[in-house]
């Protein structure tokens, strides 16, 4: 079987290690970017992810930003779940939004919803 892969975009180093950390433990593979920028630079390198969780108050390219960059007017290629303190309406291209501090519980089973390492057998 073949883990779903997330990509975790946050600029806070603590964040990312616990977040990655519990995923891990899930069963997900993992990527992490610490900005918006790297983020788009890693989707070009790598398959595309099962998900990604993108904060969006983040220096050098904002979540708004990314969002907007990677989806370039087309339907995305995953689905983009938001993951930050300062979450208004939905943005446009997010898929769904959580609010920081993040329930486990509650990130686990959002991230289910699109990549759950269950869904994603070998090919």
């Amino acid at each position: 079987m073949k883990s779903a892969s997330v990509l975790l975009v946050d600029d806070d180093p603590d964040i990312r290690d616990s977040t990655c950390m519990v995923l891990e433990d899930e069963g997900y593979a993992v990527e992490t970017a610490a900005n918006g920028a790297e983020a788009l630079e890693q989707l070009r390198h790598l398959p595309a992810p099962s998900a990604v969780l993108p904060d969006l108050l983040m220096p050098v390219m904002n979540g708004w930003r990314f969002l907007q960059l990677v989806n370039s007017g087309r339907p995305p290629d995953f689905p983009a779940v938001v993951v930050s303190a300062v979450v208004p309406p939905k943005p446009e291209n997010a898929t769904s939004c959580l609010r920081k501090p993040v329930e486990i519980d509650a990130l686990l089973a959002t991230v289910a919803l699109y990549a759950s390492p269950q869904q994603h057998q070998a090919t």
